[in-house]
């Protein structure tokens, strides 16, 4: 795998920061209801004017925030949030997000969180993405522990989490209300020291 600023690659894909022209790209594959209903907000059930709004003004925050980063060729150890797209190098198309956001109040921490477009599920790109995000947060961010967390029913994410080496580390039940569903909330974490042992 191949790092150069935040331009990080591998065989299928690479994350690269976020561009307004990115828009359709996103918007597509976000819409998708499978896609929409494990991310934050429920973007698959918003009328598509207000996820248009919000999609621009999520794009034009981050180009906004992170071109100095590029520019300066250093990306920031105390850079609170990268929010970056994963790029399918054979479309040069974004498929999915995945950001990496520094803990508050625990000491070199950061939390993973990452989608794809449903087209692409099962090729392994997720995994890619995770993996580029994890040896950018202990290689270049200096992290000691990341963190993920899952519904229990999102079985993809799951498996994702585990064959990057991501252990379990709590189960809150009764977590989360979701299309009047009750979801247990599942904690990941991994910490430097067993990445390197799994890689």
């Amino acid at each position: 795998m191949k790092q150069s600023n935040l331009n990080l690659e591998s065989d299928k894909i690479s994350l690269r920061i976020l561009r307004l022209s990115d828009f359709w790209s996103v918007y597509k594959n976000i819409r998708n209801e499978e896609v929409g209903k494990w991310t934050g907000p429920d973007t698959h059930l918003m009328p598509k004017s207000t996820l248009i709004q919000f999609l621009c003004r999520l794009l034009r925050h981050l180009q906004k925030g992170l071109r100095f980063l590029l520019e300066t060729l250093c990306p920031s150890k105390t850079q609170k949030v990268f929010r970056l797209g994963i790029v399918f190098r054979e479309t040069q198309k974004v498929v999915g997000i995945v950001t990496l956001s520094r803990s508050e109040s625990e000491y070199q921490c950061a939390e993973v969180g990452f989608w794809i477009g449903k087209k692409y599920w099962g090729c392994g790109l997720t995994t890619e993405a995770l993996k580029l995000s994890i040896e950018f947060g202990f290689n270049t961010l200096a992290l000691e522990k990341i963190v993920a967390w899952t519904f229990e029913k999102n079985v993809g994410s799951k498996k994702v989490l585990e064959k990057c080496g991501f252990k379990l580390d709590s189960v809150v039940e009764a977590a989360y209300l979701k299309y009047n569903e009750i979801q247990n909330r599942l904690n990941y974490r991994i910490l430097k020291s067993e990445y390197k042992s799994v890689c």
